[in-house]
């Protein structure tokens, strides 16, 4: 799997994704020499730096491969790194339709932090709503005078 470049987007995905990757400190600017880039000391040095969860997908080139590691894994034979035993599990889906992109490593915390931030938002918004647009009217036609047989105008219908 290509991870150099970025799946194919429109021009306006294509400008939030490498404005969020220049933001986030991800988008480098290419190396003189790509063999230097790509050294084995230079290799476990980004790799040590990355976050991590508890959670891995592996992608194999066969389903035949697949099979001999899930096999391999029932039987007992799995593997281990640093005292660590590794599990596998089989899930159906294909590379290309994972969002690579957004594959994030986020704690419980961070998503009960994050779910409970988008309901404050989406609650701001409705105060809003409720201030800026409904109160008005609101008070429109809660004040609005019908004597003398005057209608409201053609706002309130």
């Amino acid at each position: 799997v290509d991870t150099t470049t970025p799946p194919p987007m429109n021009p306006l995905r294509r400008f939030l994704w490498r404005t969020e990757q220049r933001l986030l400190g991800l988008l480098h600017q290419e190396e003189e020499d790509p063999a230097a880039k790509w050294s084995t000391a230079a290799i476990k040095q980004f790799l040590s730096g990355l976050k991590s969860g508890e959670r891995a997908i592996v992608v194999f080139q066969t389903e035949e491969a697949k099979l001999r590691v899930l096999q391999k894994a029932s039987d007992g034979e799995g593997c281990a790194i640093e005292g660590v035993r590794l599990s596998f599990e089989d899930v159906i889906t294909e590379p290309d339709t994972v969002n690579w992109a957004s594959l994030g490593s986020a704690s419980m915390p961070e998503v009960v932090r994050k779910v409970v931030m988008g309901f404050g938002i989406i609650a701001l918004a409705c105060l809003f709503w409720a201030v800026v647009f409904y109160a008005p009217y609101a008070y429109y036609i809660l004040t609005f005078n019908y004597s003398n047989g005057r209608q409201p105008g053609f706002v309130v219908n």
